[in-house]
């Protein structure tokens, strides 16, 4: 199972970047553009894995309250064909992806 830790966006957040997405789209840009329900900060990879109970468990016991994102710049991963907005990482942002890491590394998770 490919699997990811990530976090939802706030509606008015999808609604931007819809109306950004919609501008840009052409019939001939050869990009796969998925649907916005499925757009999220992604805070690690981990790849493909059967770990899943493990990691679920080890989540589930982070209590955090919710924290301001700030996104910045629009751009594509070429070699994927995936449009993007950056996020400006913050001390609060950048200390829940750390509790994310020490979680999943608890599954056996290495951060890269």
């Amino acid at each position: 199972m490919r699997l990811f830790v990530g976090i939802p966006l706030t509606a008015a957040v999808i609604e931007e970047l819809s109306a950004i997405s919609m501008r840009l789209q052409s019939q001939a840009d050869g990009l796969r553009w998925s649907a916005p329900e499925s757009w999220h900060i992604t805070l690690q990879f981990l790849g493909n894995t059967q770990q899943y109970e493990c990691i679920v468990n080890r989540l589930r016991e982070l209590r955090l309250p919710a924290l301001p994102i700030q996104l910045e710049g629009l751009g594509f991963f070429d070699r994927a064909g995936v449009f993007f907005a950056g996020v400006n990482l913050t001390p609060k942002l950048e200390a829940l992806q750390q509790r994310v890491t020490a979680a999943t590394g608890l599954c056996g998770f290495i951060p890269e």
